[in-house]
């Protein structure tokens, strides 16, 4: 399978890729997605630093703290707990993390970097983001159903935080300049990124919410370099709709 975020994945410079995911709701089916269109190539580790549900079946089997001293199944996950009355389960630390792609053993781990308690769009409150120092990939997914809704913790995942940086008070109208700000600010998306890190911006459901994507692209690369691409998605069924790369990128 072929499309613009896996041949970015598979042309990552390093034995062991490690692609973290962060922002809004979307991020896990992001990590599915990729496993299933990846694991007959390559050996993948599904994990989480913060908190995630059971993968379950979307693996070929789970561990606890501990991996197999030989990894015999080409998808597994891999945490430090689970909790059966909330079906979720506890992550690795950053180190750990850092630790396992130093050893090798995997082609790619797919590392879900923070929650959003499924709304389309969060900001960071303190210890958030939680992205391995070398995490090689970083996508921060924003679901495009957000745009022109009424602000309110339903659509946006840490509401203060989001209003102080944006200006936005509840109610008002979430917009593409809304969305700039917090992809520009210290404390907003851009904190925590690794030095190394490739960064794209994946705008999810943009089959059903279309979006302006030459608009925000233009005005994002006009205010930071920092980002390789701006993606517009459709990640339940895998689909990169359209990109825009910043000018570094070309």
């Amino acid at each position: 399978m072929n499309n613009y975020l896996l041949d970015k994945i598979r042309n990552l410079d390093s034995k062991t890729k490690v692609i973290t995911f962060v922002g809004g709701g979307g991020k896990t089916t992001s990590i599915y997605q990729i496993a299933d269109a990846l694991k007959s190539e390559s050996n993948i580790l599904i994990t989480t630093t913060t908190h995630m549900f059971h993968p379950h079946d979307k693996v070929d089997q789970v561990y606890f703290d501990d991996l197999p001293s030989k990894i015999t199944h080409p998808l597994i996950g891999l945490f430090s707990s689970y909790d059966q009355s909330k079906d979720k389960v506890k992550g690795l630390s950053k180190d750990r993390v850092n630790k396992i792609k130093a050893s090798k053993v995997f082609d790619i781990i797919l590392n879900e970097g923070d929650g959003s308690k499924n709304r389309p769009l969060k900001s960071y409150g303190p210890g958030e983001p939680v992205i391995p120092t070398q995490s090689d990939m970083v996508v921060i997914v924003i679901g495009a159903d957000v745009l022109g809704r009424p602000l309110s913790d339903q659509v946006v995942h840490r509401l203060e935080p989001f209003k102080r940086i944006t200006g936005l008070n509840d109610g008002e109208t979430i917009t593409y300049d809304a969305i700039l700000k917090l992809l520009t600010h210290h404390e907003g998306f851009l904190k925590d990124l690794p030095l190394t890190a490739q960064v794209y911006v994946l705008f999810n459901k943009t089959k059903t919410y279309p979006i302006d994507l030459v608009k925000i692209s233009e005005k994002l690369f006009s205010l930071t370099s920092r980002y390789q691409a701006i993606l517009s998605a459709e990640m339940s069924t895998f689909e990169i709709i359209d990109f825009v790369e910043g000018k570094d990128n070309d």
